[in-house]
């Protein structure tokens, strides 16, 4: 917490500016986020969140985030500070340890570096980043009985849902770009260019892995580019700035633990498929074409549990630790015990009762260290369940070396 504390107080003595990754050189001009007052939204349990925002601090306003030229001429500058304040991020997207400290400044304070990276790159991996703290630091943090006696915490998590809808969205200087971000129920009404329309999203994420969007109130075929994120848990995608990497799962032992797994992401538009779903070095899948009124693009995303693993200074992964992800939930086990490990080559299976409950249920496969070398190490079982519903235990478990 302290060093990110240094950080952002670094930030604030200087202009909001961000490395240029190499996806930089493909932007002429910095990207802008919609307008707040442009779209309403509403999470998967039907709650906008500006008025989660508001219960929590009546007087919550977003940050406005806006890149001018002098920042954009100079954008290289201060790579070094914002970089680390990311780097200081943890694998639920807040700082320090993930059950024991707060974590909602840290994904605040982490989330407007990454936004501003952003704005300057039009890389996705900023935007995974602010889906990994919004899911998890900050569902954690809304879950905690304990945030209202910590006002610093508590005030930074409004700032951060005042965000969201801003951030679901971006427009490129020329108009012919639009960014979707964040996927989650919400109406906007975006003028991009010379162009106004109004874009609906339809979705059931984080709990699901799939999403509608319908333009409507289009005047006349305009042409667009759409760019649609593709997160970093549907690819494995890894963030050059995080302290965690996806682990590889070896084609032979990955096995589905859910019927809505797929192996690739689906894109229909009108009801017919759009084959060219390659994955930019940005992290999008660019549709252009021309576009009319009512017309859909549907998406199924890549669901599947995977392990994650810490990195070392040099962004290289580290055996010892496991943590377990899916879609874009952090899973955590209660009591992890000290004699157990887990094994990357394992997945876990989807427990029964997970039909009836709001997120999986996962019953985590783990050896037990005290089995004799010559003995076969029995298996037991441990229950995993999403770090938004659990105050404490072990996001990170002992891994086989």
């Amino acid at each position: 917490m302290k060093k990110i504390l240094l950080y952002f107080f670094t930030l604030l003595l200087l202009p909001y500016h961000l490395a240029a990754q190499t996806t930089a050189d493909s932007l002429t001009a910095p990207l802008r986020f919609i307008k707040a007052n442009d779209v309403i939204t509403w999470s998967y349990h039907g709650t906008d969140f500006r008025e989660q925002a508001l219960e929590l601090c009546p007087q919550a306003k977003h940050d406005s985030l806006v890149v001018n030229q002098e920042i954009w001429n100079n954008r290289q500058q201060y790579v070094d500070s914002c970089n680390n304040v990311l780097k200081e991020l943890n694998v639920v997207g807040g700082g320090d340890n993930e059950c024991t400290d707060k974590q909602g400044f840290p994904a605040w304070v982490g989330s407007l570096s990454t936004a501003a990276g952003f704005l300057l790159t039009g890389d996705a991996t900023y935007m995974d980043l602010i889906e990994r703290s919004l899911y998890n630091a900050v569902a954690h943090s809304l879950a905690d009985s304990t945030l209202k006696t910590d006002p610093l915490d508590l005030v930074a998590v409004a700032h951060f849902l005042m965000n969201i809808p801003t951030y679901l969205y971006a427009t490129s200087d020329s108009g012919k770009d639009l960014y979707v971000n964040l996927y989650t129920n919400a109406t906007a009404n975006l003028s991009v260019g010379n162009d106004q329309f109004t874009l609906d999203q339809i979705t059931d994420m984080p709990r699901t892995n799939q999403v509608k969007l319908r333009l409507t109130k289009l005047d006349q075929e305009t042409p667009l580019r759409v760019h649609l994120r593709i997160p970093d848990w549907a690819i494995g995608r890894n963030s050059p700035h995080a302290r965690f990497t996806y682990v590889p799962q070896p084609e032979q032992t990955h096995r589905k633990v859910s019927s809505e797994e797929s192996n690739e992401v689906e894109i229909y538009i009108n009801g017919h498929r759009w084959t060219r779903t390659k994955v930019n070095a940005a992290g999008y899948v660019v549709i252009d074409r021309r576009w009319k009124s009512r017309d859909e693009i549907f998406i199924t995303f890549p669901k599947s549990f995977r392990y994650l693993r810490q990195t070392n200074a040099k962004g290289q992964p580290v055996r010892g630790a496991l943590a377990g992800q899916y879609g874009s939930m952090v899973y955590t086990v209660k009591d992890f015990p000290r004699d157990h490990y887990s094994s990357s080559n394992l997945l876990p299976s989807m427990a029964p009762e997970s039909a009836e409950r709001e997120f999986p249920l996962f019953m985590l496969p783990t050896f037990i260290r005290s089995a004799p070398q010559d003995a076969k190490a029995p298996l037991t079982d441990l229950p995993a369940l999403p770090y938004a519903e659990v105050q404490d235990g072990n996001v990170w478990w002992n891994e086989i070396k």
